[in-house]
């Protein structure tokens, strides 16, 4: 007689994987896509914030951690990007 394994079924963690309306849970790799940055410098951003979460053989980024950790160091728009198109002309006219 062969004696018969029992599998033990462990929680449900695809749900966390499954795409949804709001992806708050996704890879290092789609999560660099959407800040538009290198790889290895969202890994240590996302360790930096503790908003990394080891699932299986996956590592996936906590969205709204990161969001929250990246609006602390937020410095208002004085950025070339943002000034207004008469911001922008007296610029060139300065040079």
């Amino acid at each position: 007689m062969a004696s018969a394994k029992r599998k033990i079924k462990g929680p449900d963690l695809d749900q966390y994987i499954r795409p949804s309306k709001k992806k708050r849970y996704i890879t290092y790799q789609k999560a660099a896509i959407f800040y538009s940055m290198p790889y290895y410098s969202l890994v240590r951003l996302a360790k930096e914030a503790k908003a990394s979460w080891k699932l299986r053989k996956t590592a996936l980024v906590d969205m709204d951690r990161l969001e929250e950790y990246l609006e602390q160091f937020y410095v208002g728009g004085d950025t070339k990007w943002a000034m207004s198109e008469e911001d922008n002309v007296q610029q060139k006219s300065k040079r």
